[in-house]
């Protein structure tokens, strides 16, 4: 009787546990993934300041001189930025730049960051693609952790 009772609550462990570790790791990631948008969108605001910078001055958003220095420079200081495409009012892809150094094919999480770019009448967007890649491997390394300390819980109630 003791041993099927002592099972069971073994069992019952493994399994709040288990449901406890998912919980946990949904919601790490879920911070993780809030903060690296809105650390992108703080750090694309200087982007999009200079770029409105240049339509005050009278530079047009589709005939912008140094566009893609300046957004490849900003863009090679975060490694997680995918894409950058700037977009005129008249919804007319002025300027798209790929990230090369990395293969992007394998990655499959992605959040996109969509701002407004406006200068009195002049106006535009700009998409930038964030890979999220880097969280799901921090989640994941910590999911196998919480499934070794289940383990040698397991072990040591045994």
């Amino acid at each position: 009787m003791n041993k099927t009772l002592t099972g069971y609550l073994v069992i019952f462990l493994i399994i709040i546990m288990t449901i406890f570790m998912y919980i946990s790791c949904g919601s790490f990631k879920s911070q993780l993934v809030d903060n690296k948008v809105s650390l992108t969108e703080v750090n694309s605001m200087r982007i999009v300041e200079q770029i409105e910078g240049g339509l005050f001055y009278g530079k047009e958003l589709d005939n912008y001189y140094g566009i893609e220095d300046t957004i490849d420079n900003w863009a090679g200081n975060d490694p997680d930025v995918v894409n950058v495409r700037l977009i005129s009012s008249d919804k007319k892809t002025v300027y798209y730049q790929m990230a090369e150094e990395k293969d992007y094919e394998n990655i499959h999480t992605y959040d996109g960051i969509f701002m407004k770019i406006s200068q009195g009448n002049k106006s535009g967007y700009i998409n930038i693609v964030i890979s999220l890649e880097s969280i799901v491997k921090q989640v994941n390394e910590i999911r196998k952790m919480f499934a070794v300390i289940i383990g040698v819980l397991l072990l040591l109630s045994l």
